[in-house]
Order: structure tokens, then C-alpha cells, then sequence
């Protein structure tokens, strides 16, 4: 089943999570449903997407969904690409926040390129400074890169910010400190990043 025919039957003002080939394969709906989250979750990621490409694919994958909260992960394929320029990358990122805030009245997360490499944190920091500018929320995610189990770091990290409903005391406290924990004792497979999150 293609995106347009999914997106026939989605309700507005839910969570849509767009980026490239980190996000395309991170199952953040099942995660969510795992951890007791009754948010609606889309992930319209696809793996490969560079920069240029992102305009082709705003509308069918962010724009028509009229979401509540947009999180976006862009540039790690750019880097890879010879002769990355970082001022035309922010440029087009800029375009990408506007085109978001003026279409839709979601609320935009920002997340960093998930790598080491000095490249992706020169980008990370320019990403940040962008959030702050922008009015958008950039969430670091980056420890996950060096926990034990790097999918489920990764969804504790972002957990607080999907609720679409007032955070309850544990929750405004992960948010604030970015000290998550793995509350699911039951959960002993955090391979499945495997999958693609199309729900």
C-alpha cells in the first residue's frame, strides 16, 4: 500500500515524523503502542532522502496531514555526498521550517544526525541553532549512539515529546534532565529497527 492511500484515512492534527534512512526504519509507532502511548504516530520516512528531494515529497508526507507535531531528520545522507555545503543545507532547512509553519500549525521537533563523525556535528550544532531561531524544539538524541541498546535510548529520549496531552511529573522530568530509563523491564529485543513504522 502506497503513502497516498494510507494518508486517505488518517485523521489531522496527529504526529507525523519525517526524515531519511535513520527514521525510515525506526519503528516509533510500535514502540509507542509497547510503552502504553494512545497517540496516532505516521511515520513517512524515507531512506535515502536527501535535502533536494524533501520538496517532492513535503505534501504527501507532512503537509497533507494537517499534524499537531511534525520531527524531522534530514542531512544524513546530504553529508555523505561529495562537496556538502552547510550554508545552502541550512538554507533549504530554513525553507522546510517556514513551508511547515506557514501550511500546518503543527509543532516542529528538530533531530540531529544520528553519527559521530565530525561532519554531522558541525551539522548537529547548526541543526540546534536553527531550532532555538526558528521557534522550533531540537531534542538531542545523540547518547543513544553509545547505549547498549540504541533504538530503545532513542525512543526514551523522544517519548516525552510525543504525548499530545499534558506531561505527567515523570515525563516533564525526562524532558528536562534528558535522563532516560528503560521502564519495560519485559522488553529484551531492541533490534527492531530493523522494520519500517508505515502505521
Amino acid at each position: 500500500m502506497t503513502f497516498k492511500q494510507l494518508n486517505s484515512k488518517v485523521k489531522n492534527g496527529n504526529i507525523v515524523f519525517f526524515g531519511s534512512s535513520y527514521l525510515a526504519g525506526f519503528p516509533v509507532a510500535e514502540l509507542a503502542k509497547m510503552y502504553g502511548l494512545d497517540e496516532e504516530i505516521y511515520n513517512r520516512s524515507i531512506a535515502n532522502l536527501t535535502m533536494d528531494q524533501v520538496q517532492s515529497y513535503l505534501n504527501l508526507c507532512v503537509l497533507d496531514f494537517m499534524p499537531g507535531k511534525v520531527f524531522l531528520n534530514i542531512g544524513e545522507e546530504d553529508i555523505k555526498i561529495g562537496g556538502f555545503n552547510m550554508d545552502n543545507f541550512i538554507s533549504k532547512y530554513v525553507w522546510l521550517l517556514y513551508t511547515i509553519h506557514t501550511k500546518t500549525k503543527a509543532t516542529i521537533y528538530i533531530l540531529p544526525v544520528m553519527s559521530s563523525s565530525p561532519m554531522a556535528s558541525a551539522l548537529n550544532t547548526a541543526l540546534e541553532e536553527l531550532a532555538n531561531k526558528y521557534g522550533c524544539k531540537y531534542i538531542d538524541t545523540i547518547p543513544a549512539l553509545t547505549s547498549e541498546r540504541p533504538v530503545l535510548r532513542t525512543f526514551e529520549l523522544l517519548k516525552a515529546y510525543l504525548r499530545t496531552h499534558p506531561l505527567n511529573f515523570a515525563d516533564a522530568m525526562e524532558a528536562g534532565n534528558n535522563v532516560f530509563f528503560d521502564n519495560n523491564n519485559s522488553m529484551t529485543n531492541p533490534t527492531l529497527a530493523g522494520s519500517h513504522a508505515l502505521s
